[in-house]
């Protein structure tokens, strides 16, 4: 039986189909999406939060009913870089008028073994 069959449908792809990513459920005071690499494996790339915090700030420019869908967005642009898996956190001062405005690799970071 294939990894396909057990696999929930992703909430989101790459226009490749090669990177999928799955909304989490709120269980800390952040939005998150988890990014996985469409593998034999389907490999654990990264997980990608932003505080509810910064999604609040006014000149975060972010909206509650769009932000899985900007983290995905956002994401697409550095998961494959990242070397090992990772949860990545966006915290109010790394984003402004919709943007990311620090760079990846200095966001609040831990690595979690898989």
């Amino acid at each position: 039986m294939s990894n396909e069959n057990i696999v929930p449908q992703p909430d989101f792809k790459s226009d490749s189909s090669e990177v999928i990513g799955y909304k989490n459920k709120t269980v800390d005071p952040c939005y998150s999406v988890s990014f996985m690499k469409k593998d034999a494996n389907y490999t654990d790339l990264v997980e990608l939060k932003i505080t509810h915090a910064a999604v609040a700030s006014a000149h975060s420019k972010l909206h509650p009913d769009t932000i899985h869908r900007w983290l995905y967005l956002t994401g697409l642009k550095f998961v494959e870089k990242v070397d090992e898996f990772k949860t990545l956190v966006i915290t109010s001062k790394d984003v402004a008028d919709g943007q990311l405005i620090n760079h990846w690799s200095q966001l609040n970071s831990s690595n979690v073994n898989k």
